[in-house]
């Protein structure tokens, strides 16, 4: 792949430092996994939402596919369904250029700038009825953060859809931002005050991790495509609240859940966020170009890394928490992701055969025969009945997973000669 996502460009070659559980594999064989992903997302993942999503009676997508694959017509549509769509296929065409991807990027580009825009205080809706109308009108800043970060990946072929990252940035900074306490509210009313929200998305705390987290994907997004010293400093200050304030050294683990200054609520276990915070850190510090910084979230990828392969089960599988032992698909695509950079990271093969392991997961449990993948398999290990698109299933992680995958592994084939 020709460019880098999220920063990848500028992550190392493994140092083979560690010691090894097997011998590390050759070149041909890590270019032939390298390739085995990319035909997953072009093949399989991609051509799904392509045939599926599009409503062309409105110009729009539709908001629910069923379990079945049938198009439930006039469902409620989120912006993150739409942003995921845009993301997925910008990412796509960015690094294999394709005109189909870009025909299904424009017409999400154009769903969101005139469905979910709100025109009046800025911003996108949660979610619209099936008349076009907002139905969940309130800003919820995850969903903002994932709009900016598909906006930033259009901008990559599209420079105009750059200007759409940048105010969305300047909303967060100026109203979600606690400029006392640091991070960034869950949730704001339509007008980006602050107040109760009753939605079906706010878990009731004032901030979350997966919004932390989420902000934080955007803006190492937005500092690598338009370098700038505010939103540099912003992002800094957003590396350090997560491995200061979040990441509970105690537990290993990130706490969700917390109060306006940082206290945690509950002890919620979700191993796929905390796998996904430990891979968005390392690329987040070398955005950064601080290698002290590097060296901190590459030993904190390594222990977050370690534990989750402590959570892989028999299947390869990892499951969604202790008490949760469902194996959902995005906490699957952010193991993939985390355990292939701790390999590269560390050289240490054990983390390159638990990828293996969870890709071995996916391919016999996850991916579905008509395209994309399932949402996941229950207690039993038997496929869940779920909407196959929906207001929280679009083709980010899964096929960002790919992409990710396959860009590492790559590096990796072309390197490995000279170890």
């Amino acid at each position: 792949m020709k460019r880098f996502l999220l920063g990848l460009a500028l992550l190392t070659a493994p140092a083979f430092a560690s010691a090894q559980t097997i011998p590390a594999p050759s070149s041909e064989a890590l270019l032939q996994m390298a390739n085995d992903f990319q035909q997953e997302l072009t093949g399989n993942i991609l051509p799904f939402w392509q045939k599926n999503l599009p409503n062309n009676a409105n110009n729009s997508f539709y908001g629910v596919i069923d379990a079945q694959g049938k198009a439930i017509p006039g469902s409620a549509r989120s912006a993150l369904l739409s942003s995921e769509i845009l993301w997925a296929f910008s990412a796509a065409d960015a690094e294999i250029p394709n005109d189909d991807y870009k025909k299904i990027s424009a017409y999400a580009f154009a769903d969101l700038e005139k469905n979910f825009q709100d025109k009046k205080h800025g911003g996108v809706y949660w979610s619209i009825d099936g008349n076009g109308k907002p139905a969940e009108s309130h800003k919820q800043v995850y969903a903002q953060a994932v709009a900016m970060l598909a906006y930033c990946e259009y901008a990559r072929t599209n420079k105009p859809a750059l200007a759409q990252a940048k105010a969305i940035y300047q909303l967060l900074e100026k109203n979600a931002r606690d400029k006392t306490n640091g991070g960034y509210f869950q949730t704001l009313a339509q007008d980006w005050s602050k107040g109760e929200v009753v939605d079906s998305v706010n878990s009731g705390a004032a901030k979350t991790l997966k919004t932390q987290l989420h902000v934080l994907q955007a803006y190492s997004r937005l500092l690598a495509l338009a370098p700038n010293a505010e939103l540099k400093k912003n992002h800094l200050a957003l590396i350090n609240l997560l491995q200061t304030k979040l990441y509970n050294s105690k537990t290993g683990h990130f706490d969700l859940n917390f109060s306006d200054n940082w206290k945690a609520q509950g002890d919620t276990i979700n191993n796929g966020l905390d796998q996904e915070a430990a891979w968005s850190l390392v690329i987040a510090a070398r955005v950064q170009d601080d290698k002290e910084l590097i060296k901190q979230t590459e030993q904190l990828a390594l222990k977050v890394a370690a534990i989750g392969l402590k959570n892989l089960d028999g299947t390869g599988g990892l499951v969604n928490s202790p008490k949760d032992t469902n194996k959902d698909w995005w906490a699957q695509s952010e193991a993939l992701v985390s355990f292939l950079t701790a390999y590269q990271i560390s050289g240490d093969t054990q983390y390159l055969m638990g990828a293996m392991r969870n890709w071995g997961f996916i391919k016999a449990h996850l991916v579905h025969p008509q395209g994309d993948w399932y949402w996941g398999t229950d207690t039993a290990g038997k496929q869940r009945i779920e909407p196959r698109a929906n207001l929280f299933k679009g083709p980010l992680h899964n096929g960002r997973a790919m992409l990710e995958a396959a860009y590492r592994l790559q590096v990796l084939g072309a390197t490995s000669k000279v170890h």
